[in-house]
């Protein structure tokens, strides 16, 4: 898990984001529900940061990147 967050970290700092770019939280209830949102949005194109997982103690959460290069986390 660690080695795949170090390569992701190292593949987001390559990238050029706008300066504007925010993260945007959505609380969505369940794990389920990361899950299903999570992969609708994968679906549609959106880029993954961090697939659905515990990340924390009890954070079970998802993140990607929208159109705009914001991130959208949503969290259980």
């Amino acid at each position: 898990v660690i080695a795949r967050l170090k390569d992701k970290i190292t593949e987001l700092n390559d990238r050029i984001l706008p300066s504007y770019a925010v993260c945007l939280t959505f609380t969505v209830g369940s794990r389920k529900r990361v899950n299903e949102l999570t992969g609708q949005l994968i679906m549609e194109g959106y880029d993954v940061i961090c697939e659905p997982g515990f990340y924390g103690v009890e954070h079970y959460s998802s993140s990607v990147f929208d159109p705009e290069g914001n991130v959208i986390e949503l969290v259980a």
